[in-house]
């Protein structure tokens, strides 16, 4: 797959790392369970290091499984700058996922900054949530 993108800061981009993660909190390397939420943490690029750049984030999967309907479920995507983008979900059925996504993608406003996707816990419910985006540097 090939984009051709314009660096949110004015430079053109010259390569794009594309990334597609998935993480939920009955997953044995997120380490948690039913109650926690359910994070994506892209890293912060080191000062000096040859992949200088932001992230960008076009889209967002996100579900809750459980018995009960979700009331109080958050996603919220920051970086060092604080929250970029927060929404609250309720369902009152059983469809309790969504995707989301970004056109023009969302873009991390410090370059060089971590970015962490977060699905907030709900009370007897398992979360997960999905990225699709890329490094641009």
């Amino acid at each position: 797959m090939s984009r051709t993108r314009v660096s949110p800061f004015g430079q053109q981009a010259t390569k794009a790392y594309p990334v597609s993660i998935y993480a939920s909190t009955d997953n044995v390397s997120v380490g948690s369970a039913v109650n926690t939420a359910a994070t994506i943490a892209l890293p912060a690029q080191p000062a000096g290091s040859p992949q200088q750049g932001s992230w960008l984030v076009d889209e967002i999967g996100w579900s809750y499984a459980g018995t009960t309907a979700v009331a109080g479920g958050r996603l919220t995507i920051a970086d060092s700058s604080g929250n970029l983008w927060d929404q609250d979900l309720n369902t009152q059925t059983s469809a309790n996922f969504g995707v989301v996504t970004f056109n023009p993608p969302l873009v991390s406003q410090l370059q060089n900054s971590g970015m962490t996707i977060t699905l907030g816990p709900v009370a007897n419910v398992t979360g997960k949530v999905s990225l699709q985006g890329w490094l641009e540097v």
